[in-house]
């Protein structure tokens, strides 16, 4: 008999949503080895909108070999209070469900952030008397202390602080998405040994088609946005908050105006995209900077098609050296040169296939952002990488990566 493996990430989703589908696509893929159970919350963040009906306290969905589990919560808008009573409510009502599903899972997989989603996982893990695995997508509290400036001396960081301290000596094995994670996991005193990398990436099987008919995309698309043959066009896709800083993209679009073939394109949502806006309209920058909203993850790559060249961008902070988010394999797919507006674990992969640049208006020189684009832009022909279908393949590919886990999993059911 299969043993059974629960996945919980309170931001878990489906294809159609516009956000990573890392969980899903894992749980699809072990679904092969295991008896795989996702949980999610059925207030979807990225949307804003419940998947069923808001009064829904559970719910399960038959996916691709796998059941999704669907949690209620209230919904809220931005990051106030109305956010953090969601990310409580789900906690507490994960741990009752957990609690009494009648399936005893083998080995529970808790993804962080939230904390308290990761903390109720391990408490379902210890009273149902089952292995436990944390995943670790983004270290809190210090991306609450860096980002968002919350003192380490109020209450609610010190309670975090002891959170995260229980999961890192309770987990049977410790996931870091980066290797920078990774380090900083044994900087605080987990033991190298526990401690499991294992990246972000795509799922090659989902995506090809699109890829396949790109340059027929490519012509649509632009041509809707009224691109002119001769325009150089960089592209962001993906959240527009806080954290992503995107006003440097706005700034660098100001000091290029006299480059009237280069052009900015920003996708996505968030809660500083009204705020863009405002500002691209303020700067007269309209005819520069284009700003659309949300696509679902199997439109992305179509509109993707678009870029002569792509954009990570996020705030110029210390954590965000060991980031490697996912849009940047996205980006790798696609084989247009990418440009990161912070140093450190995206850098290191953009050097080490050379695939693209590291550029802040922080800099001078030739790492200046604005210097970086007018060379990107001007030797266009010179910085196109060939292999990122191969990098995907080789380095990225999601159903290698579950393979790689179902492996580790097992090890640990064994002991």
């Amino acid at each position: 008999m299969k043993k059974t493996i629960w996945i919980i990430n309170q931001y878990s989703i489906t294809p159609e949503y516009p956000a990573s589908t890392r969980h899903y696509e894992l749980a699809k893929y072990l679904a092969k080895d295991f008896r795989v159970r996702l949980f999610g919350c059925n207030f979807i963040h990225h949307n804003k909108k419940y998947r069923f009906h808001s009064y829904t306290i559970s719910k399960e969905e038959k996916m691709e070999g796998f059941i999704f589990q669907w949690v209620g919560a209230n919904s809220y808008k931005g990051n106030g209070k109305l956010r953090s009573l969601n990310m409580l409510l789900f906690s507490f009502l994960l741990l009752i469900i957990g609690l009494c599903k009648r399936d005893k899972p083998d080995v529970i997989i808790g993804s962080s952030p939230p904390l308290f989603t990761a903390f109720s996982s391990l408490l379902i893990a210890k009273l149902r008397r089952t292995s436990f695995v944390l995943e670790v997508r983004d270290l809190w509290p210090d991306s609450l202390v860096q980002i968002n400036g919350v003192p380490e001396s109020k209450r609610i960081v010190k309670i975090m602080r002891w959170m995260e301290q229980t999961l890192y000596h309770h987990a049977d094995c410790i996931i870091a998405l980066t290797n920078g994670i990774h380090s900083r996991l044994i900087e605080k005193g987990v033991s190298k040994n526990k401690v499991y990398f294992l990246p972000n990436g795509i799922d090659m099987e989902t995506i090809i088609i699109n890829i396949d008919t790109r340059n027929a995309q490519r012509d649509l698309l632009r041509g809707q946005l009224q691109y002119k043959a001769d325009d150089f066009v960089f592209v962001y896709a993906g959240s527009h908050g806080p954290a992503n800083d995107l006003y440097q993209i706005i700034d660098a679009a100001e000091q290029l105006k006299g480059e009237n073939n280069i052009k900015f394109l920003l996708i996505g949502s968030g809660p500083e995209r009204e705020k863009l806006l405002t500002a691209v309209d303020e700067r007269k920058l309209s005819d520069k900077v284009t700003l659309l909203p949300s696509v679902p993850k199997e439109k992305i790559n179509d509109y993707l098609t678009i870029a002569d060249a792509f954009i990570i961008c996020l705030k110029n902070i210390p954590l965000f050296k060991d980031a490697l988010p996912n849009k940047l394999f996205d980006y790798i797919l696609h084989d247009k040169p990418i440009i990161s507006t912070v140093s450190g674990e995206i850098e290191q992969v953009l050097t080490t296939y050379k695939i693209g640049m590291y550029g802040s208006l922080t800099e001078e020189g030739k790492n200046n952002l604005v210097n970086v684009m007018k060379y990107v832009a001007n030797n266009n022909s010179n910085c196109k990488p060939s292999q990122g279908k191969h990098i995907i393949q080789e380095h990225f590919n999601r159903e290698k990566q579950a393979d790689q886990l179902a492996k580790r999993l097992k090890t640990i059911m064994a002991k």
